[in-house]
């Protein structure tokens, strides 16, 4: 078709490799269509297309480093218009070993000026060290309904060495048979979402402590405001380190008004008995109510997460680069990381300028190939702004 032979999928994809010792970690970073080659007419065609030429793009690149398209252990993704969902399930399943798949979580949150049909992030890794353990698997938990004929995996685990790292596809409140729960009552199904993710951990040999990162997608602001709440409680009841949150707000859930949030999740777990380090860390003029930083320790290494680096209400598009970017130098300088440690910082960005001055004063504390921009609809808990940042970064032991 002709349409599809000027269809770009990865123009100004980013791919950032990590050495973590025993493995390589690969973010493959903004990849998607070019909404500039969108055709008149054929749009089914043309988004098979993408959505195969997407999956050829990112095995390509995992082939590059050792790994295949089984490598992929978490994409997290944003969706424009022109995007086949489920011609993609189809895609991507064909493409994965027979039981495998990838923690999944698809956000239809794009901004409507967005130049992409879809915006795509996945991490993927790759064994570096014959000598360490290493594997990678879907995995579903007992404790949560199977969801994959969503085309992806409930759960995925990378084995490496003595740790799982733990990677969920969005968690909703469904029951066993996928039916709703507590569709009338936001803080009782947050409650509910936030008891399968400790069930989950539980599971999986770990408690809730091991509960790294999350980011949320919900209704609205006052949801968002309600998970950030039970965030809170849940931690000063059980005493855990709080995870970290970057939130994306009024969100819709695919036809689905009963859901109000739907829950993406990372965390580690040791295995054969091994203790992980688990700590919430303060940073004056970091951490406040909507800002946490979790330091985890492993035998390979130290993780570090900060969510959501943010500037203070009414501050215009360049003052809330500098912030933002004054965070990240902060952040990085107490913990004495350099910008070969930082993995990913994922942003969501509702205004074009706001992206161009962040990238601008970024540079040279993060490697421009680890940033992966969202751009998405203004975000009504920011009073304003337009910028939240997610860092994470690793320090091999």
């Amino acid at each position: 078709m002709k349409a599809a032979t000027n269809l770009a999928v990865s123009k100004g994809a980013r791919v950032h490799v990590t050495d973590l010792g025993p493995v390589l970690r690969i973010d493959l970073n903004m990849f998607g269509a070019d909404l500039g080659s969108e055709p008149a007419v054929g749009r089914k065609a043309w988004s098979h297309e993408q959505n195969r030429r997407l999956c050829d793009a990112m095995t390509a690149e995992m082939e590059r480093h050792g790994g295949n398209f089984n490598s992929l252990a978490e994409w997290t993704v944003a969706v424009n218009r022109h995007y086949d969902l489920q011609d993609m399930r189809n895609v991507r399943t064909a493409r994965w070993s027979d039981g495998f798949g990838s923690a999944i979580t698809t956000l239809p949150w794009a901004h409507p000026t967005s130049p992409k049909s879809v915006s795509i992030q996945t991490v993927g890794y790759v064994p570096k060290d014959p000598g360490t353990h290493f594997r990678m698997r879907a995995w579903q938990p007992a404790c949560l309904y199977d969801c994959s004929f969503l085309g992806l995996a409930t759960a995925s685990v990378v084995e490496i060495g003595e740790i799982n790292l733990v990677y969920l596809s969005g968690v909703v409140a469904w029951d066993q048979a996928i039916q709703p729960l507590a569709g009338d009552n936001p803080r009782a199904q947050v409650r509910i979402v936030l008891q399968k993710i400790q069930e989950v951990f539980w599971e999986a040999g770990g408690t809730p402590a091991d509960v790294v990162r999350l980011r949320p997608f919900t209704a609205s602001p006052e949801v968002a405001r309600l998970l950030r709440e039970e965030c809170t409680r849940l931690t000063t009841e059980q005493g855990g380190p709080e995870p970290t949150l970057l939130i994306a707000e009024e969100s819709s859930f695919w036809g689905a008004p009963s859901l109000v949030t739907e829950i993406q999740v990372m965390g580690v777990v040791g295995r054969n008995g091994c203790a992980i380090g688990q700590e919430e860390c303060l940073l004056p003029g970091i951490t406040s109510a909507t800002t946490r930083i979790r330091r985890t320790t492993t035998p390979i290494g130290t993780m570090l997460h900060a969510a959501d680096l943010r500037a203070p209400t009414g501050t215009d598009p360049k003052a809330e680069a500098t912030v933002i970017s004054d965070q990240v130098a902060q952040v990085l300088r107490a913990f004495g990381l350099m910008a070969a440690n930082v993995c990913l910082a994922m942003i969501y960005a509702s205004s074009p300028q706001s992206i161009v001055e962040l990238m601008a004063a970024l540079r040279g504390q993060i490697d421009p190939a680890a940033l992966h921009f969202v751009f998405c609809p203004p975000m009504p808990e920011l009073n304003g702004g337009t910028v939240k940042l997610e860092l994470t970064a690793w320090t091999r032991r």
